[in-house]
């Protein structure tokens, strides 16, 4: 996983010398519409997420400055590189072709990585979990947990209840399987500090 911002700034004072003075959001929107235009890998599976866009000042005037927030993800790391060189030539294309200030910068860099099955944390998590009548749940996701385990820290992740809506103002969370979510991390911290976790 590769998540980027790309930044678009205009002069106010270079905005008396266009024709048309270039409005920020409006370029990152060709920025957007290049970027969806690009073939994406199906195997290995590639996705690009645009999750933020922010910029302007009001209605009425023009965007000096804009914001694009973006991830890449696929379960290969190299393509993931591709699709970023690829944004990044969109970008200096656009840059150029506009005559502004745009740019593209890496917020965080992520190699895929997992804990096997059979490695003893996720064994024990396992049974921690099937003690308290819960079900794993295996997944990928895109988080801290990657950083961990890239340095071969064996880690998991485990949630505490479930939830709704999230990263919205409207979120909620159930109150009663918080009563187990909190034993199940207590159970595995007690067979992590007992060495059941230890690897051979």
């Amino acid at each position: 996983m590769i998540r980027g911002e790309i930044q678009c700034s205009i002069s106010e004072e270079k905005g008396t010398f266009y024709k048309f003075t270039p409005n920020a959001i409006l370029i990152l929107n060709e920025v957007i519409n290049e970027i969806m235009n690009l073939r994406l890998s199906q195997r290995p599976r590639s996705r690009i997420v645009i999750g933020k866009i922010s910029g302007g000042a009001n209605h009425g005037k023009i965007a000096y400055k804009a914001n694009l927030g973006f991830e890449i993800r696929s379960d290969s790391y190299k393509m993931v590189k591709l699709i970023y060189n690829n944004i990044r030539d969109i970008v200096e294309g656009i840059s150029h072709e506009n005559e502004v200030d745009l740019s593209i910068k890496t917020i965080s860099n992520l190699k895929a990585a997992r804990l096997k099955f059979n490695h003893p944390l996720v064994k024990s998590c396992a049974a921690v979990l099937a003690s308290l009548g819960i079900k794993p749940i295996s997944k990928s996701t895109e988080s801290a947990q990657s950083i961990f385990l890239s340095h071969k820290i064996p880690a998991v992740t485990l949630g505490i209840t479930h939830g709704e809506k999230h990263y919205s103002h409207k979120a909620t969370m159930d109150i009663e399987p918080m009563f187990k979510g909190i034993a199940q991390i207590i159970g595995v911290l007690k067979a992590i500090d007992s060495g059941i976790c230890d690897e051979s």
